[in-house]
């Protein structure tokens, strides 16, 4: 299996200008990520960490897969990744699997993969502010907090979005079984060779557990508390959010989350379960 390279990452979009900015985004990057902040038409962009890669005004952050249950094996270069998103826009994001968002400076927009595992949030107060850390974005903004973007979104600092992923099921399908869900992701998981993580994690969601392959970190539903952390409207926004606050501690400790339950073939036999769009 081909290793990942570093993670850490954080990217964030505010309209208008902050003067305080550094200020706000010190506190919450390691002191040794690089950050960068940069003055746009319609405000200002910052990002820090080593998992970026920016060419014009197009952005590309975190660590993308070919495989489409993200197991960490196969993964796209950030370049490569890059190249899609300028072939297709912000579909790019169903054209992969993994950890990342793409962002646009030109339009002022960053898109959330379908997966969900790097979150993107937006705020409005005294300005709008959206990106990937809740308190920054809630800081830059002069908000008290910020809300979480749904996945396969499209969040614009003007304060507009749009889906751009969609995964619709126009039945349900009474019979999916999320035990058996689980079964077939440790099928793929045990293919990849893939090592417990040894001691725990402060951030590991309730059901899951957590394995790993050098930089990265996967973490796996378990079977049989499948149902119980993902077989619900309310219990998905849950683990959503855990996955979220795992992504970002990882990342800090510079490794990459990978959850093969919310990728895209879990994701369509989940929503039939469920009987409703995502």
């Amino acid at each position: 299996m081909e290793a990942i390279d570093e993670a850490g990452a954080l990217i964030a979009f505010v309209a208008g200008r902050r003067a305080s900015i550094d200020a706000d985004v010190a506190p919450r990057v390691p002191s040794h990520w690089n950050t960068s902040a940069w003055d746009l038409p319609w405000g200002t962009a910052v990002i820090a960490g080593p998992a970026v890669l920016v060419a014009d005004d197009k952005i590309v952050v975190g660590t993308a897969v070919s495989d489409p249950w993200g197991v960490p094996r196969e993964p796209l270069s950030r370049a490569e990744l890059l190249e899609r998103f300028l072939r297709y826009g912000s579909q790019v994001i169903q054209l992969a699997a993994g950890p990342f968002v793409v962002a646009d400076t030109t339009r002022g927009s960053i898109t959330r993969a379908v997966n969900g595992i790097v979150p993107l949030f937006t705020a409005r107060g005294e300005r709008i502010a959206i990106g990937t850390d809740c308190v920054l974005v809630a800081a830059l903004a002069g908000a008290r907090s910020a809300a979480a973007a749904p996945s396969g979104s499209e969040a614009f600092v003007d304060g507009a979005s749009r889906n751009v992923a969609r995964v619709a099921t126009p039945e349900a399908l009474r019979d999916v079984d999320l035990v058996a869900l689980g079964i077939e992701i440790e099928g793929h998981l045990n293919d990849a060779g893939l090592e417990p993580l040894l001691g725990d994690h402060p951030h590991r969601p309730h059901g899951f557990r957590l394995l790993t392959d050098g930089v990265a970190v996967i973490a796996s539903v378990v079977p049989c508390d499948a149902a119980l952390v993902l077989g619900s409207r309310q219990a998905l926004g849950v683990t959503r959010a855990a996955i979220g606050r795992l992504w970002w501690s990882l990342g800090r400790e510079g490794r990459s989350l990978f959850v093969p339950a919310l990728e895209r073939p879990s994701l369509d036999s989940l929503f039939l379960a469920l009987g409703r769009s995502a």
